[in-house]
């Protein structure tokens, strides 16, 4: 019973936040700001990060950890996917 637990526990922080292709150069702007706001990076490194995506921002994350995470983005344009699907990241 307890290992059922844990699988499920495992499995239910499986979720990743990934950053899609941002087309506008404003979009981008805003979503580096964003970025720089979020994790310790400096403009130069946020810069880079969004120009490589689709990218994994963050993994091995609760849904509800990864939903936040999502939220923090909701006041601009960038296109934020939440997945648990191993085959997607």
């Amino acid at each position: 019973m307890l290992k059922n637990r844990r699988v499920a526990n495992k499995k239910a922080n499986q979720w990743c936040v990934i950053l899609n292709p941002i087309e506008s150069e404003l979009n981008k702007t805003e979503t580096i700001e964003k970025i720089v706001e979020i994790f310790p990076l400096s403009i130069e490194e946020a810069a880079q990060l969004v120009e490589r995506t689709p990218i994994i921002l963050l993994e091995n994350l609760s849904y509800g950890k990864a939903k936040a995470v999502k939220n923090l983005f909701s006041s601009i344009s960038a296109d934020i996917l939440l997945t648990d699907d191993t085959f997607l990241r």
